[in-house]
């Protein structure tokens, strides 16, 4: 008997640690306007290995990124050792640009499902019309059990920045425009436009705030995240845990910036990511130990 409830507690530790294991190794990377910092062949080669040393599942490139060249896109997909999804920006349209865009990526939208979220790519340069016509049309084949994020260029729930047409610098519409019923459904939204649109002038490098890596803003309950870089080459890396995500920033500082020019709130992530590895290497060791004791006690058993 003692025997039996020692293998079943053995087992629910497994299940638990191989749970959390599977959890852990499903990051992925966002990134959008690199165009302003990855400015030639090396620099994105630079960037490339950087991102493949995070193991990423997946890499999303949320617009501005010279999309529309294709020996570029070519270079992330074919460099990249995960696998690659885009969605426009408006640079990538400018100059009647946006059909080598679609040559080079092969959609504006998609829809990706995988087994640790699904994964809404959009086009936020189209009318309010357009994006409740698509939402609408994929929104009931989601996986209900995982968290869903919606992917945009654009900031489609900050109404302050806003172009007068479609396919301009801004979007063109209000969030409220966007179905509600449809949006009730998204989990996450994560948008590649830069900060400096918002916190600092281009005409004033100076002044602009090189120290944002990603900011959080709350509207309707839906956290949405802006991570686009402009002076400084970032990424995200992104892990999901029970249906919640933790965010690490990675800078690469060889290009340019520096190492340093990471704000507090990311240093504070830097330390969570750290707990959390040292709180499984303590799982680890519990475990260990629970086999040990479980192995003296068998051997008690059996000579006595």
């Amino acid at each position: 008997m003692l025997i039996r409830k020692i293998l079943f507690l053995f087992t629910f530790f497994i299940f638990f640690i191989s749970k959390q294991y599977a959890e852990n190794t499903h990051p992925f990377i966002v990134f959008g306007h690199g165009y302003s910092t990855l400015v030639t062949k090396k620099h994105r080669e630079e960037f490339i290995k950087k991102i493949n040393k995070m193991n990423p599942k997946l890499v999303f490139i949320l617009g501005d990124s010279e999309l529309e060249k294709n020996d570029i896109v070519l270079d992330y997909k074919s460099k990249l050792k995960a696998k690659v999804f885009f969605s426009p920006g408006n640079n990538e349209i400018k100059k009647g640009t946006l059909d080598k865009y679609l040559d080079n990526v092969g959609y504006l939208d998609t829809l990706l499902k995988t087994e640790f979220g699904n994964f809404i790519l959009l086009n936020s340069l189209v009318s309010s019309e357009s994006i409740n016509l698509y939402l609408k049309n994929i929104i009931n084949n989601l996986d209900t059990l995982a968290p869903t994020f919606l992917l945009t260029h654009h900031r489609v729930w900050d109404d302050n920045l806003m172009s007068l047409r479609p396919y301009e610098h801004d979007k063109s519409y209000l969030f409220k425009d966007i179905d509600s019923n449809v949006m009730s459904k998204i989990d996450y939204i994560i948008a590649g436009n830069s900060s400096t649109q918002y916190f600092g002038l281009n005409s004033n490098k100076k002044s602009i705030n090189k120290n944002i890596c990603y900011w959080l803003d709350i509207v309707n309950n839906i956290p949405c995240y802006s991570m686009g870089m402009k002076y400084t080459p970032f990424f995200n890396v992104i892990k999901i845990y029970d249906n919640d995500i933790i965010i690490r920033p990675v800078i690469t500082p060889n290009i340019k910036g520096n190492s340093n020019n990471i704000s507090t709130k990311d240093q504070d992530l830097k330390k969570v990511l750290k707990n959390k590895n040292s709180s499984n290497k303590k799982i680890w060791i519990y475990i260990i130990v629970c086999i040990l004791i479980s192995l003296i006690t068998v051997y008690y058993k059996f000579n006595m």
